[in-house]
């Protein structure tokens, strides 16, 4: 492997590039689910015993990234964008469209915050969401929700800072983010005594609020001292918007497939009742962690990949490729290496119940062979992004949900394996996705 790796990188390979863009990445691509898990772990520790505060949270949760996930596609359609005109030396160009998208994400995720709002109760019901499960998720969700044009703004910020080859930026923001929200997890979850009565999971909610708009602030902030972007968004419409609409409409598609892979996911956990919705949550969340510190290593190769494919430099591009393939299945084995080695003793943050501990050891494994399955398929996910092939990553997505993921968890929850029907439908998922990029990439790019 290191012979390999030694191969690939001769001669001219920025790997130092890869690195330097790679790692800022990682941790700014896993704010949102470090906030999730930080909720959790405070919630495991401070919520009243017999309340399903984290199952109910993760439910909630699910929906709030479901809507940040699908609408914040506009990051990835700016950064491809952007890093081609980067690499064009054309930048200026995209001086105008960068304020406009920016309101065009806070409308939108102003819009959905009343809508969802509105109809919570409902969505969550569809759920299989019931009882004292429904009202905490409910209750959660109606303020958690008002950070969602506050999230919309910042990634796509985060979008501009990666297209211009820099994840140093939203790393640091990311990181400030988070120390924010679990301090004020700390504080408002348990109270603070003569000062502050305890908040419960309103606190929870709260804090993760002041998290992201303190994000966007210091989003703001950074751009305007290191960028040519601004805020002004009355100007003329940018020309390149139709085809970052275009970009962002295929990624919708998309992304409304991965999330329609979580929906399921989440309704056949809590249909199983709350004890399997608890354990869900806590699967979940630290396999979003795991995914996202792949995902964000393989952010370098979308950033690098749209700069490669605007010089139309294809031996760099394909010599690229074959460099994180490599790469990010070493990080996919050494996460999955882990969390094996730490099985024992995953679930003592977030679970105290003897039942929810046992089916946790029983299922467990299935979450950890998940974590290097995942290589594959980011690695050139995130490529064919920033080579703007959004087309073909929509019809992926669309072929591995309905024709692996959907019949998969649907029969294996018919033979009742329940939260095994979920994890092995999610094996399905990632192979049929992860084999159709990596064989377009090979047939296409191969130099």
């Amino acid at each position: 492997m290191r012979h390999k790796i030694k191969k690939l990188i001769r001669g001219d390979f920025p790997e130092e590039e890869i690195n330097r863009l790679a790692f800022p990445a990682i941790i700014a691509s896993i704010a949102e689910p470090l906030i999730s898990l930080g909720d959790n772990m405070i919630i495991g520790t401070f919520s009243p015993p017999g309340e399903n505060y984290i199952g109910a949270v993760s439910l909630a949760s699910s929906l709030f990234l479901t809507i940040v996930w699908v609408f914040a596609q506009t990051r990835t359609a700016i950064s491809a964008l952007i890093s081609r005109f980067y690499g064009e030396k054309r930048l200026d160009e995209m001086r105008t469209l960068v304020p406009q998208v920016i309101f065009m994400n806070f409308l939108l995720g102003l819009f959905f915050y009343l809508i969802t709002t509105l109809f919570a109760s409902e969505i969550f019901s569809f759920y299989n969401a019931q009882g004292r499960l429904h009202e905490i998720a409910v209750e959660y969700y109606s303020i958690r929700a008002l950070g969602l044009p506050l999230s919309l703004a910042t990634y796509l910020i985060f979008g501009v800072f990666r297209g211009i080859q820099n994840t140093f930026w939203a790393m640091v923001i990311a990181l400030i983010g988070g120390g924010v929200n679990l301090l004020l997890d700390l504080i408002l979850m348990g109270g603070v005594e003569g000062w502050l009565d305890p908040q419960g999971i309103k606190g929870i909610a709260w804090a993760s609020v002041a998290a992201q708009l303190v994000m966007l602030i210091l989003a703001i902030g950074v751009m305007y001292r290191k960028t040519i972007f601004r805020l002004n968004f009355m100007y003329e419409v940018n020309k390149q918007i139709y085809t970052l609409l275009a970009f962002t409409g295929n990624l919708i598609i998309r992304s409304l497939s991965v999330q329609t892979a979580y929906f399921f996911s989440n309704r056949v956990a809590a249909g199983a009742g709350d004890m399997f919705m608890n354990v869900q949550g806590v699967f979940f969340q630290i396999w979003l962690f795991a995914a996202f510190v792949v995902e964000g290593y393989c952010s370098a190769g979308n950033a690098l990949a749209g700069k490669f494919y605007g010089e139309k430099n294809h031996e760099m591009l394909w010599r690229l490729g074959k460099f994180m393939s490599v790469r990010t299945l070493l990080i996919g084995i050494g996460l999955g290496l882990f969390f094996l080695i730490i099985y024992p003793w995953v679930h003592i943050p977030f679970l105290t119940d003897t039942r929810e501990i046992e089916l946790f050891q029983n299922v467990f494994w299935v979450v950890i062979l998940v974590l290097p399955l995942n290589a594959f398929a980011f690695v050139y996910d995130e490529m064919l992004k920033g080579m703007g092939r959004m087309a073909y990553l929509r019809d992926t997505l669309l072929i591995s949900t309905f024709l692996g993921f959907v019949p998969t968890v649907l029969f294996l929850e018919y033979v009742e394996w329940h939260l095994h029907a979920v994890w092995l439908a999610f094996v399905v998922w990632i192979i049929f996705r992860g084999t159709r990029l990596m064989l377009y990439f090979n047939r296409n790019f191969r130099y």
